[in-house]
């Protein structure tokens, strides 16, 4: 036992630096995420019902920049589905927002297809720009809300 313990403290040395990397890592990953969610709030808060166009562009490199300081600090499956919804958000069709009576047409195209028993392709295909730019800041929120975003 005594041949040992000079090795006990180094053992010991080891596995106390490993466990603070750890957690340093954790918690620098939770702050990441926290910012990240507090940043995707605000955004959500400043949607307007009017000028979606403005908006969308004006706020897409802030939100690209902090999808990119987000991405830093996550991997795997997170990495990949935040780079899916990234890329799917960054291709919205422009050309459909604010145009005149748009949110009005979209429950109309929804109600038409629900009355003439047409198949929904996807539970999106309707959306109306709004809908569908809410849609993806909720998704990008819950990165920072969920320790496993789907």
């Amino acid at each position: 036992m005594s041949n040992l313990t000079p090795y006990l403290s180094l053992l010991a040395a080891i596995v106390g630096g490993s466990i603070a990397l750890y957690i340093r890592h954790k918690n620098r990953m939770q702050a990441a995420k926290d910012a990240f969610g507090v940043f995707i709030r605000e955004q959500i808060a400043t949607i307007p019902v009017t000028g979606l166009d403005e908006f969308y562009r004006r706020t897409k490199p802030d939100i690209r920049s902090s999808v990119e300081r987000l991405r830093h600090f996550i991997g795997g499956r997170q990495k990949a589905r935040l780079n899916r919804l990234w890329y799917q958000y960054e291709h919205i069709r422009e050309y459909e927002f604010d145009r005149p009576y748009e949110r009005v047409m979209t429950d109309v195209k929804r109600e038409l297809s629900i009355i003439s028993g047409e198949d929904f392709k996807s539970p999106y295909q309707f959306q109306s720009a709004y809908e569908a730019v809410r849609y993806y800041l909720d998704e990008f929120y819950k990165f920072s809300a969920n320790k496993n975003a789907r």
